[in-house]
């Protein structure tokens, strides 16, 4: 019985990163289709409490390292490293979306010299979809890992108390 929970369970994992994989060239596609969308833009598009506005970033977010692209360029290829390394260990939705976002906006700056963003809420710094996907993927890698963390804490008191009781 355990041997065949687990070869199930390994399939579905395998099955799980097919799914990603596929995520992950959506989510690219979606995003170069919206960046060459917003290169389009005559003028802005402006619904009141938001915007398309086409704008290039030589920076990163909130105007920090502006003008540093090659900077800006190793700290993504060293960030998107350590996300394939640990993949493993790490192994979640949040990860991709990190991924997909982090290799779309590294094409922008290998490409093009900077980032293209163009969604703006005018209180908030303009940014695009593949900032998004960072911003997500980051927030449900911590949660993933805030669970997992709890999840391991439970199991050490459970060995605890099973200690105990053998005793």
């Amino acid at each position: 019985k355990k041997n065949r929970k687990r070869a199930i369970l390994q399939s579905y994992k395998s099955v799980r990163g097919y799914y990603y994989l596929l995520l992950f060239l959506f989510l690219l596609i979606i995003d170069r289709v919206t960046k060459i969308w917003a290169t389009n833009l005559k003028a802005p598009i402006d619904y009141g409490i938001f915007a398309f506005q086409y704008v290039t970033n030589t920076g990163a977010g909130f105007s920090i390292f502006t003008n540093q692209n090659t900077l800006l360029i190793y700290l993504s290829l060293i960030v998107l490293g350590g996300l394939i390394f640990y993949y493993k260990q790490l192994s979640c939705l949040g990860v991709w979306l990190m991924i997909t976002g982090l290799v779309s906006n590294l094409f922008d700056r290998i490409i093009f010299g900077h980032v293209i963003d163009f969604i703006d809420f005018k209180f908030w710094p303009i940014f695009n979809g593949a900032d998004m996907l960072i911003c997500l993927g980051a927030l449900l890698l911590i949660i993933q890992l805030y669970k997992d963390e709890r999840k391991e804490k439970g199991m050490s008191k459970e060995k605890e108390t099973i200690k105990k009781n053998k005793k």
